[in-house]
C-alpha cells in the first residue's frame, strides 16, 4: 500500500527521530564495550580469527556445537575482518555492534518503503532497545551474529516483496539470500530456517521472474558455504549423518514456545548477567512482561481483520512475511533432541517487532470512516504510547547494567583487561622471542578465556593452564600471569626463581600479577619413560590413606618431543592385585600445551574407598590417548608404573 501524504506529512521530523533512534541503538551497543565479557567461548572465535589474519590457518569448521556437530567457520572469518585493521579484542566487539547497527538501518529503510515512516520508527525503536537483542549483540559469540543476519535477511526480503521497481527487487532478493546463508552458517541452529527462506526466495523469483537476483545471491551463498561443505566432503558427511541418526526427542515438547515467549516479552532478561546484582538494582514494574505479548496479540487480531476485508498490496505481503517468521521457527523445535536455549530462536527477530510496527503504521493515521476504523486508530495511538513506555523501561535497565559492568560488579574477564594483558605480553616477548608466558587461570575447560592471546602475538610459547590441575615450567626465561582468582600459592614449585614484575601488573581489584624469572633445569633421573616422550621425574603422595580418606597426588614430568598431535590423559589407579579399587583421571596440563623440554606438574585428588581389603594396595599411573583410549607403552615395556604402595593389616 503506497504511503499517503498524511502519513509522511512530518517526513523531516521522522528523519530526525530515525537518526535519534540509531544513536540510541548505538549507545546500548557501544557504551562500555571495554567491559564486555571474554571467556572460553570468545577465545574459540578470537584465536582462529587471528590465525586467519596471519595466514597461519584457514579452518573449515568452528567449535563443536551443543547439537554435537562441528560449527561452520563463517563466524571466524567474520571476526577476522576487524583484526585486519586492529589487533584488539575491542575491535572485534565494535565490529559486531556496528554490523548490528547496519542491520537496524537496513530494516528501517525497508520498513519505511513497505509500511511508512511511523512503522519504520516504531519497529526500529523496539529493535534498538530490546534487551535480548542487546544482550547477545554485546558479546563475541557465534550466536551474536544470529539476530544481525536474520534482520538483514528480513530487510532484504521485505524490500524485494514490496518495492515497485524490478531492479531493486532483484538486489533485495540477492541480498536476502546472502544474509540468510550467513545466518544459517554462523550458527547451525538456524540452518533449517535458512533452507525455508531460500525456498521462499526461489518461489518469489519464479513468480516475479527475478532469476538474475536469485542466481547472483545463490552464487555468493555458495562461496560462503564452500569451506564447511569442503569439511563435510572430507568427512563423508559424518556430522550430518550423526545429526540425522540422532533423530528428535521421543515426545512433543513445547518448551520452545515458552522460550520464544520470553524472547518476545523480555522475561528473564534480568537473570542473564549471571549475578543477582543487576536484578536487585532494577525497578521492575508489575505486568511489564505482558505488555509486548498483548501488543502482538492486538496487532494479530487487527491484521486478521484487515485480511478478511481483502486488503491487498505491499502491506499485506510484509505482514504475512512477519507473521510466518514468528509462527514457523518455533515449529522447528517441537520435538527437540537437544536442551533448548534462548539463542536457538534468535533468528525469529525482527519479525515480532515488524508485526507491531506495521500494524501501528497502518492504523495510526486511518480515516475514521466507520466505528471499526475509529477503534483501530484509537488502539494504534494507545499501542504507540505503550511501545514508548516499554522501550523506555528496556533502555533504563541497560542504563543500570552498563555502569555495573564498568565497576566490575558483574563481569571480571573484560575486554579492556584482556587487551591490556595482550599489550604486556607482546612487550615482554619483544624483549626476547625465546621467552615463554604461562597464564594460570581458574577455567577448567578445554578452552580458556586467555587462549586467544597465543594467536594474537603469534608465539607458540604463550600458553594457559588450569591452576588447580597443573603447572608448566618451560626450559627458558618465563613470565607467569596469575589470572582472576588464582593465588600465588600455585607458583610454589618455582617461586624461588621468580620476581614479581610490578611494572606489568594489570590494575584491577584484585590485581592480575606477573612473576618472571629463569627456570632452572630438573636433572633428576627419570623413574619411568613413555614412548610419547614423557618421563616421570618425581611423585609426592600426601593426605590420608584410610577408608574414606583422600590422597593428594603431585607428579613431576619432563616432556621431550614435538607438540603432541594426540590429546593425552593421565590415569591414577588404586589397585589390589588386578582389582581396581579407585581411580582418578585427567589431563593435568592439556597435552596441546606441551613443548620440547617442558617440566610439567600435575595434581590429583584420589578418594580412598570406604572399605579396603587386607594386603598390599598399589598406586599405579600412566597415560592414554583420548581419541582411542589406548594406553601409551613405556620404553621398557608395560603401560603403567607403580608409584606408591600400602599394606592393610587384617582387622583383629
Amino acid at each position: 500500500m503506497p504511503v499517503s501524504k498524511r502519513q509522511d506529512i512530518s517526513r523531516k521530523a521522522y528523519l530526525w527521530l530515525g537518526g535519534g533512534m540509531l544513536l540510541l541503538a548505538a549507545f546500548f551497543r557501544l557504551a562500555g564495550l571495554e567491559q564486555a565479557y571474554v571467556g572460553g567461548d570468545q577465545a574459540s572465535i578470537l584465536g582462529p580469527a587471528a590465525d586467519i589474519v596471519a595466514l597461519r590457518s584457514f579452518p573449515l569448521t568452528g567449535i563443536k556445537s551443543s547439537m554435537g556437530v562441528m560449527q561452520s567457520p563463517v563466524a571466524l572469518y567474520l571476526a577476522a575482518i576487524p583484526l585486519l585493521l586492529a589487533r584488539s579484542v575491542l575491535a572485534v566487539k565494535w565490529f559486531i555492534s556496528v554490523l548490528d547497527l547496519l542491520a537496524l538501518a537496513l530494516l528501517y529503510r525497508s520498513m519505511r518503503q513497505a509500511f511508512g515512516m511511523l512503522a519504520a520508527l516504531i519497529t526500529g525503536l523496539i529493535y534498538a532497545t530490546h534487551p535480548w537483542v542487546i544482550e547477545f549483540v554485546r558479546y563475541i559469540w557465534y550466536q551474536s551474529f544470529l539476530p544481525i543476519f536474520s534482520t538483514m535477511t528480513f530487510a532484504g526480503l521485505l524490500w524485494s516483496l514490496t518495492t515497485p521497481y524490478r531492479k531493486q527487487a532483484q538486489i533485495g532478493l540477492a541480498f536476502a539470500l546472502v544474509s540468510a546463508t550467513l545466518m544459517g552458517f554462523v550458527h547451525l541452529v538456524a540452518l533449517p530456517w535458512m533452507a525455508v527462506l531460500i525456498v521462499l526466495g526461489a518461489l518469489w523469483a519464479w513468480r516475479k521472474r527475478l532469476w538474475r537476483g536469485f542466481l547472483v545471491g545463490g552464487a555468493l551463498s555458495g562461496l560462503i558455504a564452500a569451506p564447511y561443505f569442503g569439511y563435510l566432503l572430507r568427512t563423508d558427511f559424518a556430522d550430518v549423518l550423526a545429526l540425522l541418526n540422532s533423530g528428535t526427542g521421543r515426545g512433543w515438547s513445547f518448551g520452545n514456545l515458552r522460550m520464544v515467549g520470553e524472547l518476545i516479552s523480555s522475561r528473564y532478561i534480568l537473570r542473564m548477567a549471571h549475578s543477582p546484582i543487576w536484578q536487585e538494582a532494577v525497578w521492575e514494574p508489575a505486568g511489564v512482561y505482558l505488555i509486548y505479548p498483548i501488543l502482538l496479540g492486538v496487532a494479530g487480531l487487527g491484521t486478521l481483520g484487515a485480511l478478511l476485508t481483502k486488503t491487498q498490496g505491499a502491506w499485506v505481503r510484509g505482514m504475512l512475511l512477519a507473521a510466518g517468521w514468528i509462527l514457523l521457527p518455533p515449529l522447528l523445535f517441537v520435538r527437540p533432541s537437544v536442551h533448548m536455549q534462548h539463542f536457538y530462536a534468535l533468528f525469529m527477530y525482527p519479525a515480532p517487532f515488524v508485526f507491531v510496527g506495521g500494524w501501528i503504521g497502518r492504523s495510526f493515521f486511518g480515516v475514521a470512516s466507520s466505528w471499526w476504523s475509529r477503534v483501530e486508530r484509537v488502539g494504534a495511538h494507545a499501542m504507540t504510547v505503550l511501545v514508548i513506555l516499554l522501550t523506555a523501561w528496556w533502555g533504563y535497565i541497560w542504563v543500570v547494567r552498563i555502569p555495573l559492568e564498568q565497576e566490575g560488579k558483574i563481569h571480571q574477564d573484560r575486554v579492556w583487561l584482556m587487551d591490556r594483558v595482550l599489550q604486556e605480553i607482546s612487550s615482554y616477548l619483544r624483549e626476547d622471542p625465546t621467552h615463554a608466558v604461562i597464564i594460570l587461570n581458574n577455567e577448567s575447560g578445554d578452552i580458556s578465556g586467555f587462549d586467544w592471546i597465543r594467536s594474537f602475538v603469534g608465539d607458540d610459547q604463550v600458553r594457559t593452564t588450569f591452576a588447580q590441575s597443573g603447572l608448566i615450567i618451560p626450559p627458558t626465561e618465563t613470565c607467569y600471569l596469575l589470572g582472576p582468582g588464582v593465588s600465588v600459592e600455585y607458583l610454589e614449585p618455582v617461586m624461588s626463581q621468580l620476581v614479581q614484575r610490578d611494572d606489568m601488573t594489570i590494575k584491577v581489584e584484585p590485581p592480575w600479577q606477573f612473576y618472571c624469572g629463569k627456570m632452572l633445569p630438573d636433572t633428576r633421573t627419570p623413574l619411568a619413560v613413555w614412548e610419547n616422550g614423557l618421563s616421570l621425574l618425581g611423585v609426592e603422595v600426601s593426605g590420608t590413606f584410610a577408608p574414606g580418606g583422600t590422597l593428594a597426588l603431585r607428579y613431576t614430568w619432563r616432556y621431550s618431543g614435538a607438540v603432541p598431535q594426540t590429546l593425552f590423559s593421565f590415569y591414577n589407579h588404586l589397585m589390589f592385585g588386578d582389582t581396581l579399587l579407585a581411580q582418578v583421571d585427567g589431563p593435568g596440563v592439556l597435552s596441546d600445551r606441551w613443548r620440547e623440554g617442558d617440566i610439567l606438574k600435575t595434581y590429583y585428588a584420589l578418594p580412598v574407598p570406604d572399605s579396603l581389603p587386607s594386603g598390599t594396595i598399589q598406586l599405579r599411573t600412566g597415560c592414554y590417548g583420548l581419541h582411542d583410549l589406548q594406553r601409551v607403552a613405556l620404553e621398557d615395556g608395560g603401560d603403567g608404573v607403580e608409584v606408591a604402595a600400602w599394606t592393610m593389616m587384617p582387622e583383629p
